[in-house]
């Protein structure tokens, strides 16, 4: 596994949006992340806290899923 920050990633590991044949440019949408923790006993308090700083930052839409 390799961590790199979100913004290297997007300007270096670019993949192509082509619609009709038509190259639209880089879609830099990100589609997963992975969280670690230090102790196994912290994964329901950490799922609740995963959960809720993405409903902040897509501003109530619930349109992505946490698992364990």
């Amino acid at each position: 596994m390799a961590v790199i920050p979100l913004t290297t990633m997007q300007s270096v590991f670019k993949a192509a949006n082509v619609v009709g044949g038509v190259d639209q440019g880089p879609d830099i949408q990100l589609t997963e992340i992975q969280v670690g923790l230090k102790r196994v006993e912290d994964a329901v308090d950490g799922l609740e806290l995963v959960n809720n700083v993405l409903l902040q930052t897509h501003r109530g839409y619930s349109g992505f899923s946490v698992d364990l």
